[in-house]
């Protein structure tokens, strides 16, 4: 559907050229790529939402009815009372796939609070026969209950309203609705508010609608796609993706998906991206400006929400998973170059697949750190691995702030591994992985010291999940260090370890940690740098210098003046056209590359916590200044 404004966002379009023969071929064949992935749902699967989402409506006011009698509602007040679920995310964008999951918000009246919905809610929940997987995370930023409904995967969060019913035809996107609630419920509001807005700010929705989910896959294949873990999730993809629709509002899929990465791979974070001007609101809610909030001056890679009041949707965003999306952007700059020169050569061929290849991960480290989460039921497991997972991005800053170790890279997805005795499971267990990258010559001067004191790190980050008010003896967690050759088989796809092709050493360090396609990316990217000053510049349509993306943003009549909103940067700001456009995580310069000597070792702590600190090596006792003697790991094995 396109719409017939002329300019969305904060800026003007950059080009409104209408789409080329080529430009709607190339679209049409990643559509066909799209859907052998199944990220189009059957009428069939479509149907079977709604009904689910029916049942759970259903489910919803009747809790709440219950809820009301028992704190002494008359029958009239508590059927009056009412309740409503709202749908956002991917399934409200149209862009759920076959096998998607479905976001929930249960918007209920000022009676009903938080204790009721994680207490005789999920224990209804926990009844019902067609619900299964049922996992509560009452302590995470945004509170949430997961589970499964007649085999689709939802989340459910909670809002409780200033009213005393809640009306059929209730507008979550008026502002009004925001008055006197918990900041929780804020959260939790957004949302759906936010899914809202974009539809309204893009120019036109099927394009918008197939370019993300073009990016989606893209970001769930490479292994960036996870919120909770430092990397974006669906809204802040949504709304990059949004941004670039509002600067070329006529162009085709396969345009969009090449400007993506163009625009982010030289964007200088952390400039904000907005889709729509910050502005303040008479009801005084706290919104994103890191002019007065020093927490906000912390946030790395800015996306901000376009519905008020506007937040931060990459909160959780670390150096390392910077990092590691920087060189994501960089690898599809050079794919979708690549993409448009094949097809010239050879239209009937879909060439998209490279672009989705699967993230070498496991074979990208030297170094991994392995946190293995035990529980002695299912349940208890599943409860304990939500709780555990909402609070590695810690571990991930923990790790950042150790000496000589320079990023900590988290895999967005765990691995089941219980603990089976004849066909039946004795122990339930999962993993999570971190990929390590040390550096012994930060500041361009070679470190003395080979050794990587993982300590306080572990240490901290146990302190952090012990102190979960509801664990149990049974649940426990337990964190090592793997070479990358120790890594378990079922990593790997199908299980089956891939023999790696070495990479020739480098002369200068003597690292052999970065894989041959890596420095092959580094070295094209560079020489098209010197060549042509910007990445991918061939294209007549796309200056150098691109105008000014987010000029100054207009603040409201209501906008107190003592509390100015952020100024945003020009576009010489924003994009970087200096960046490298490689691995940074892993391919710095040469004069700061990080090292990775032969033998180095990693400290780990004791704690009443389980923590596996058995050697797989011979190791010997290191002690730092103010450290106890402690059992040590050799971090990279000579043989």
């Amino acid at each position: 559907m396109q719409r017939s404004d002329s300019t969305y966002g904060i800026t003007d379009p950059i080009s409104k050229a209408p789409p080329t023969q080529q430009d709607l071929q190339l679209s049409e064949q990643l559509e066909v790529l799209l859907r052998e992935h199944n990220l189009f749902e059957t009428p069939e699967e479509g149907r079977h939402r709604e009904e689910v989402l029916g049942k759970l409506h259903l489910i919803i006011k009747d809790w709440v009815r219950s809820v009301c009698l028992s704190k002494g509602f008359s029958e009239t007040l508590a059927s009056e009372a009412g309740a409503k679920i709202f749908t956002f995310g991917s399934y409200r964008l149209g862009v759920g796939g076959s096998g998607a999951d479905i976001d929930t918000l249960c918007v209920a009246p000022r009676h009903i609070d938080r204790e009721d919905f994680f207490g005789s809610l999920y224990e209804l929940l926990k009844q019902h026969p067609d619900i299964t997987q049922l996992k509560s995370v009452p302590e995470a930023y945004v509170p949430v209950i997961n589970y499964k409904f007649s085999g689709i995967e939802m989340d459910l969060l909670f809002a409780r309203l200033a009213v005393s019913t809640i009306p059929e035809d209730l507008d979550l996107v008026d502002a009004n609705n925001l008055k006197n609630l918990d900041e929780k419920s804020v959260l939790s509001l957004n949302g759906c508010r936010v899914t809202d807005q974009i539809l309204r700010l893009v120019p036109d929705i099927h394009t918008f609608r197939t370019t993300l989910r073009c990016i989606k896959l893209w970001a769930k294949r490479r292994g960036v796609y996870s919120n909770v873990l430092g990397f974006l999730g669906g809204v802040s993809w949504a709304l990059m993706v949004a941004r670039i629709c509002q600067l070329w509002p006529t162009a085709a899929p396969a345009t969009l998906v090449s400007r993506f990465f163009k625009v982010y791979e030289q964007w200088k974070w952390p400039n904000p991206v907005v889709l729509i001007h910050i502005a303040e609101h008479p009801l005084g809610l706290k919104v994103w400006n890191p002019k007065i909030h020093p927490k906000d001056r912390g946030h790395l890679m800015p996306v901000i929400t376009p519905a008020y009041p506007a937040m931060n949707s990459t909160y959780n965003v670390s150096e390392s998973t910077l990092q590691v999306m920087k060189a994501e952007f960089s690898r599809g700059t050079k794919i979708t170059f690549e993409i448009e020169q094949k097809f010239q050569a050879n239209p009937n061929e879909n060439h998209w697949k490279t672009l989705f290849e699967k993230s070498d991960f496991f074979t990208r480290y030297k170094a991994y750190v392995h946190v293995e989460i035990l529980g002695e039921t299912e349940e208890e497991h599943r409860t304990w691995e939500g709780w555990v997972e909402s609070r590695l991005r810690f571990l991930i800053q923990f790790l950042e702030n150790t000496p000589n170790l320079q990023y900590a890279s988290p895999f967005p997805a765990s691995f089941p591994s219980n603990v089976e005795v004849d066909g039946q499971v004795t122990q339930w267990k999962s993993s999570f992985f971190l990929g390590l990258i040390l550096n012994f010559n930060k500041g361009g001067v070679p470190s003395t010291v080979k050794t990587v004191d993982l300590t306080p790190a572990v240490a901290d980050f146990m302190e952090v999940i012990k102190e979960w008010a509801h664990k149990t003896a049974g649940m426990s967690a337990r964190i090592k260090y793997l070479p990358s050759k120790s890594l378990p088989d079922y990593v790997f796809e199908g299980g089956q370890r891939p023999k790696i092709k070495r990479g020739k050493k480098r002369e200068s360090t003597g690292d052999t940690s970065t894989s041959t396609s890596t420095l092959q990316l580094e070295n094209d990217l560079k020489r098209q740098k010197s060549e042509t000053g910007v990445i991918d510049a061939t294209n007549s349509e796309i200056p150098r210098r691109i105008p000014d993306l987010n000029p100054d943003p207009e603040i409201s009549a209501d906008a107190p003046t003592e509390t100015p909103l952020p100024s945003v940067p020009t576009i010489h700001e924003l994009m970087d056209e200096t960046a490298t456009s490689s691995y940074s995580a892993e391919t710095p310069s040469t004069s700061t590359r990080p090292i990775i000597p032969t033998s180095v070792t990693a400290v780990m702590p004791e704690s009443d916590v389980e923590i596996d600190i058995s050697a797989p090596h011979r190791s010997v006792p290191v002690v730092r200044p103010g450290v106890t003697k402690r059992p040590v790991l050799n971090l990279l094995n000579k043989n």
